[in-house]
């Protein structure tokens, strides 16, 4: 694998990291690390069966395969088990738990003053149109208009 590739490959699953365990809590952190490792796996193993040489280098082709395969299905498909045998699928994690603190104080609130409230957090803009999409599937919240949202 080349140092690009490499650099590239922690930096999407630091992301990934991030954002998912804030979603769903550090239940999620032990299945993002080991896709991250079936992700070099999976692009050393397509290049070195395409590969005659001593030398294996992965191809760019092999690598977005593998982060493709990784990110697009496998993430997804952990996701939604982990999700299914999950306890706590319905309780809040920490970081969730303070912005929903935050929103009770609220009759009404609009995007931008709880997007004010994730930066605080830490949370990219991403992470919290997730965070909301599970409040409102959790009535919690409850979208009123575009960017416009009340507590239930």
């Amino acid at each position: 694998m080349t140092k690009e590739q490499g650099l590239k490959l922690d930096n999407t699953f630091r992301e990934l990291l991030i954002h998912n365990t804030t979603l769903y809590d550090k239940d999620a952190s032990g299945t993002i690390i080991r896709l991250g490792v079936m992700c070099y796996k999976i692009a050393m193993t397509l290049s070195a069966i395409r590969s005659d040489d001593t030398e294996i280098i992965c191809s760019e082709e092999d690598f977005n395969t593998a982060l493709y395969l990784v990110k697009e299905v496998y993430l997804i498909h952990a996701i939604n088990m982990l999700n299914r045998i999950s306890k706590t699928t319905k309780k809040l994690n920490t970081t969730q738990t303070s912005l929903y603190n935050w929103i009770e104080t609220k009759e009404v609130f609009k995007r931008a003053e709880i997007s004010e409230q994730a930066q605080l957090l830490g949370l990219k803009d991403r992470t919290l149109s997730d965070v909301l999409k599970r409040f409102i599937k959790l009535e919690l919240i409850e979208k009123v208009s575009h960017g416009v949202y009340k507590k239930r």
